[in-house]
């Protein structure tokens, strides 16, 4: 699902539509009326974005934005009218949630700093294929929350090896 948000005005609609693989935004504005409206359609799909993979979000502004909302439906988009309160509300909230992740992150990179083996399992786990830091990091939670002798009982703990379980009565 791609999500589009609409700052909808009297005479214009400034979209954000946000990438949900890579989280960057991609900006544009459209006049307000059935031109803009085709114009954000072909824009999406300019884009490969099906009009049905689309969720738009739009705030209550006066009357401007029942017009742009019925003809995104229209379309196939799935459409949200939001109250523009909680729209500040839910900003300052993304706000202070990133701020924490931030700091998550910080407390993190310094724990694993401070602690030379984990370091060093650290930059051992970077070396496989497709493996990043965040990957990385949670490897090492798990490989250092228990003592493990060996590679297959890592394998076991992660439930990646198959057991058969039978019932008394099948022997």
């Amino acid at each position: 699902m791609n999500y589009l948000g609409i700052d909808v005005a009297k005479a214009k609609l400034d979209c954000a539509l946000l990438d949900p693989l890579t989280d960057k935004r991609k900006t544009k504005g459209f006049t307000n009326d059935i031109s803009g409206f085709k114009a954000l359609a072909g824009w999406l799909g300019k884009h490969d974005i099906a009009l049905t993979e689309v969720h738009a979000v739009l705030e209550t502004t006066g009357v401007y934005h029942e017009t742009a909302a019925l003809w995104l439906a229209d379309a196939g988009i799935t459409v949200s009218i939001a109250n523009p309160a909680q729209v500040k509300d839910f900003a300052r909230g993304l706000a202070v949630l990133k701020k924490e992740i931030t700091r998550l992150q910080t407390a993190i990179d310094d724990h694993i700093d401070r602690h030379p083996s984990l370091k060093t399992d650290q930059a051992y786990l970077l070396t496989i294929p497709a493996v990043g830091e965040k990957t990385a990091n949670r490897m090492l939670a798990i490989l250092h929350s228990r003592t493990f002798k060996s590679a297959e009982q890592v394998a076991a703990f992660l439930g990646l090896v198959p057991v058969e379980h039978q019932s008394a009565a099948a022997c």
